[in-house]
């Protein structure tokens, strides 16, 4: 038997997880996306390895460790008992001349979130999705009708709508609801950053990073098992619940930790989810 947990990651500084790709375009360094959507993403295998390296960084690899995410041992290697799913992005953030920002999502976004909560978590989220009249426009929480969302003329007559939505998933924070097509012609924030010359004659240091903006919301699915055949059961009793709980914290997810890239808020569903 196992057990699922429902988290949300909440990045607190700006985020970049690398796809790894050869890029020939202007930008150097992409982040991950879904290769169906293309909208930004973390790889199960990005966020396993950044869960481990905050419960294990020295890489001691103590029995817990290796239960929970298993290990190369020779003769003995295993992939751990502990599942973890890829992140999704539910929503990120977008200027504005008359709030501090909103948070942008999509249609698509939220129907594939209540679908992948109804499968994993065995329930049905009640949430309205407001149907979209206009896709060149932007629909808002506030009834602020001289507002703009980036470079985009919004409109106001969902907002009771976006309103409910937004006290049952983003606590009371501004949501503009965009077109699936409008929100993929909104870009990431990028970067210019320095790397140290090889040379004294190698003057090319300058790249170009694409990073998910802080505030920006995604969330995952963690699965353990609620019994599992171990030694020392006794000593390593309530291994998986401990761990679920103490996930609920902040994590350095990615690349750039030096300059304080990554760092994120894991909460789990009760502290998040209101309402519903």
């Amino acid at each position: 038997m196992t057990k699922t947990t429902f988290f949300t990651i909440t990045t607190l500084s700006n985020l970049h997880v690398g796809s790894g790709d050869q890029n020939f375009g202007v930008v150097d360094n992409l982040v991950q996306r879904d290769p169906i959507t293309e909208i930004p993403m973390i790889n199960s295998s990005s966020l396993k390895g950044a869960i481990r390296d905050h419960f294990d960084p020295k890489g001691e690899n103590s029995k817990k460790i290796k239960i929970i995410f298993g290990h190369s041992d020779k003769d003995e290697a295993n992939a751990g008992e502990v599942k973890f799913m890829h992140a999704n992005m539910l929503a990120m953030p977008v200027r504005s001349n008359t709030q501090m920002f909103f948070l942008a999502t999509t249609p698509q976004i939220l129907e594939d979130f209540i679908k992948s909560y109804k499968i994993f978590m065995k329930k049905d989220l009640k949430i309205q999705i407001p149907k979209i009249k206009d896709e060149n426009r932007v629909y808002i929480s506030t009834n602020e009708p001289n507002s703009l969302v980036e470079d985009y003329q919004t409109d106001t007559s969902k907002h009771k709508e976006l309103q409910e939505l937004s006290k049952k998933l983003f606590n009371n924070q501004p949501v503009a609801l965009f077109s699936d097509k409008l929100f993929k012609t909104l870009s990431l924030p990028i970067i210019t950053r320095n790397k140290i010359a090889k040379t004294q004659d190698d003057d090319n240091n300058l790249f170009y990073e694409e990073v998910v903006p802080r505030n920006s919301i995604f969330y995952t699915y963690i699965i353990t098992p609620t019994d599992i055949d171990i030694e020392d059961k006794k000593d390593l009793e309530n291994i998986f619940e401990n761990f679920i709980n103490d996930m609920q914290t902040i994590i350095q997810v990615g690349a750039n930790a030096s300059i304080g890239y990554g760092l994120c808020e894991f909460k789990k569903e009760e502290l998040w989810i209101k309402n519903i």
